[in-house]
């Protein structure tokens, strides 16, 4: 099996490329990820979905973002 070599842009590298050069404001989204996983976080859940999103939470952290867009429903004549 082959190993794939990493990516020679860093995650870091990227994050600061978003909000030095696209002008994103990465506080402001840490922010808004907080305020939706607040009461998940004091109650010690593990995930928590809200509007398609759902937040990973490992050790009182919220480790990833997973987006999961609602599937359009069926009609049934």
């Amino acid at each position: 099996m082959s190993r794939q070599r990493p990516h020679p842009v860093t995650d870091h590298a990227l994050l600061r490329y978003l909000e030095r050069v696209c002008g994103i404001d990465v506080e402001a989204i840490r922010g808004r990820i907080h305020a939706e996983c607040s009461e998940a976080l004091r109650h010690g859940a593990r995930r928590i979905t809200r509007h398609g999103v759902r937040y990973c939470i490992r050790n009182g952290r919220i480790v990833t973002v997973i987006y999961d867009p609602p599937k359009p429903r069926k009609l049934r004549w």
